[in-house]
């Protein structure tokens, strides 16, 4: 690290009462760039994997609007600010446009670094919490449908109520059966709504991720109590207003109320086609259990159409140098739908986090892909939780003329190269090999957003 932008960077206010000598080892790999004036830094909508201090000049961040009432809002970074943190932490895209309004210079920071700074130094913690409600909070809240006849003043005011609260997978927020003390919303990460029948079974109602809400109904029906468990399935963050401070919001504003309670009214409708359906329940709880439902995109086979011809690995092999990626198992769904072993693109992709070489990408579309320099040392492979990655040894066409069997490829030392491999949906190329291979037109893609919208609601 340049010596000049290390002193600079330890005078910056986010690193202040956190020990240099603690600091500088989890930074020094960090990179500086250089950004000319109107040049995008980030742009709204797409995945990144850091975030940016300013070092030199400034920029601006442009958040979109949020309907007539709340026209669009600039935010003016400044050296020592930070930006883009908001979509490293959640895995989601980024919220806002943010532009060099001068010659700027920027410490870039990678997900993986800025994950480490956020849970082993506090104080980086709660300065970056205090610039999200500044900043986004308002804005989050008026994405959300209840919330868009509540005056700003009065969201303002629940913002400084509202407190942050991080769960790591597994962790209960809150259980059946408790008494209802706060209303909650999705930060980022996804929770799943389940309750307990007299029985002891388990069925599982929901599934929520960023953006959506949770705790409203046992607030507002007299009986008080929990009808239901949420629990973390991944690393989740969510924004807690009290009880009572909802209350007071709901009944302030009728109109917010009335929307509330026809909301709670379709939900209750869902939850009873749940329970009566229980190939319905099944699918949902599969979904949640192997992580499709966390997928920005899958494939999916319809087995009444599939007449087992194999074109589809053939085809997959063909472009992947003799490597099929498709593994025609996995869960199944309505007895009907096969959801085939590939990679989920996670939101919160461990693979990623934990590649030691950084080897391990997303693009600006969201999909997950190992590069080049991937030395296939198998620590994605083992830290997937859906085992969708695989080793593999190199290979290359034999030396003989015409030859056409592989030999295994080996360094200088004669250590045999591997790499890993997955289903990345044929992204070097302009289409799906398996998809445009299939005589059927039995395999395709699809969003689960959509392809599980019965399940992705309010609960």
């Amino acid at each position: 690290m340049d010596p000049l932008v290390k002193d600079y960077i330890l005078k910056i206010p986010l690193f202040s009462g956190v020990k240099h000598s603690e600091l500088l080892p989890l930074i020094e790999n960090c990179r500086v760039r250089e950004y000319e004036p109107g040049q995008f830094i980030y742009r709204y909508g797409e995945y990144g994997e850091e975030c940016g201090i300013i070092l030199s000049g400034s920029a601006s961040v442009k958040l979109p609007p949020k309907g007539p009432e709340h026209p669009n809002k600039e935010i003016l970074l400044r050296q020592g600010d930070i930006f883009g943190e908001i979509a490293v932490l959640s895995g989601y895209t980024r919220t806002a446009d943010v532009v060099a309004l001068q010659l700027t210079r920027a410490f870039m920071v990678s997900r993986e670094t800025l994950l480490d700074l956020f849970y082993k130094f506090p104080p980086i913690k709660k300065e970056i919490d205090r610039l999200y409600r500044q900043r986004v909070l308002i804005d989050q809240l008026l994405t959300v449908p209840i919330f868009s006849g509540v005056p700003e003043r009065l969201l303002e005011e629940l913002v400084r109520k509202a407190t942050l609260h991080h769960y790591i997978k597994g962790e209960i927020v809150f259980r059946q059966g408790d008494e209802a003390a706060a209303f909650y919303l999705v930060r980022y990460g996804a929770v799943k709504v389940t309750e307990t029948e007299s029985d002891g079974k388990m069925r599982v109602l929901a599934y929520l991720k960023g953006g959506h809400y949770f705790g409203e109904i046992a607030i507002m029906k007299t009986g008080k109590k929990r009808m239901s468990t949420v629990t973390a399935i991944n690393r989740t963050e969510l924004i807690r207003i009290s009880s009572e401070d909802f209350l007071d919001m709901i009944e302030s504003y009728p109109r917010v109320k009335a929307g509330l309670e026809k909301v709670m009214e379709k939900t209750k409708e869902r939850n009873v086609r749940i329970r009566e359906n229980k190939l319905m329940e099944k699918t949902l709880s599969v979904a949640i259990d192997s992580g499709i439902i966390q997928a920005i995109g899958i494939l999916v086979i319809d087995t009444t159409k599939c007449i087992q011809c194999d074109n589809c690995i053939k085809a997959c092999a063909a472009l992947h140098n003799n490597q099929s990626r498709l593994v025609r198992k996995g869960s199944k769904l309505n007895n009907i739908f096969l959801i085939p072993t590939s990679c989920k693109h996670c939101d919160d992709p461990t693979c990623m986090i934990k590649c030691s070489t950084g080897s391990i990408a997303r693009d600006f579309s969201g999909e997950i892909y190992h590069k080049d320099s991937c030395i296939g040392c198998g620590s994605c492979a083992r830290n997937c939780p859906y085992g969708n990655i695989s080793i593999v040894s190199l290979t290359e066409t034999g030396r003989e003329p015409e030859s056409k069997s592989t030999v295994e490829k080996k360094d200088k030392e004669g250590n045999l190269l591997k790499m890993a491999v997955k289903c990345d949906m044929c992204r070097e190329y302009p289409f799906v090999g398996c998809i445009y291979n299939c005589p059927k037109g039995a395999v395709r893609k699809v969003d689960p957003a959509e392809f599980f919208a019965d399940f992705t609601a309010v609960g």
